[in-house]
């Protein structure tokens, strides 16, 4: 069960990161051809837009879970390979499963860390501050942001 919350939450981290990447291209694009509109917006609506501008620990977290999710995406194309194209003798299955466990173990030590819990708590205050300034409460970016931060608080204390 903690493997599927794990998968789970890191296809909404992807998704994100992918969505965010998208958003990122258009909202240059964006600015690109209307200068004037950034230059009269307000700042906490500015901030609002890209959180990870205005919060250093929420950037640092993404980059954090981009790593995990890396590792285990690592770990999925290599237990694929095992399964389906590997010969079925024991020296290279022996070594794949060790390679899978050395992965398993970085991936686990890198989502237990410490760090993960203080960057999350910190990610929390600034949004939390974020929301007070801001008029614009029910923001899509900053509803998403504050999903991923109680999913990423439930996940890290179990």
């Amino acid at each position: 069960r903690a493997s599927l919350i794990l998968s789970a939450r890191h296809v909404l981290i992807s998704a994100f990161v992918a969505q965010k990447s998208f958003a990122t291209t258009t909202t240059t694009t964006a600015q690109m051809t209307a200068t004037t509109t950034t230059t009269t917006a307000a700042p906490s609506d500015c901030a609002a837009i890209n959180f990870e501008e205005h919060s250093k620990s929420y950037n640092d977290l993404l980059g954090r879970l981009r790593e995990i999710t890396h590792l285990n995406h690592a770990s999925a194309v290599l237990n694929y390979d095992r399964q389906v194209f590997m010969p079925q003798s024991d020296r290279p299955q022996s070594s794949r499963g060790k390679q899978l466990a050395v992965l398993a173990t970085i991936a686990h030590q890198k989502s237990t860390d410490p760090i993960i819990g203080k960057l999350i708590e910190e990610a929390t205050a600034d949004l939390n501050e974020l929301l007070k300034t801001t008029s614009d409460t029910n923001n899509e970016a900053l509803l998403t942001v504050k999903r991923i931060l109680e999913l990423e608080q439930d996940a890290f204390t179990k």
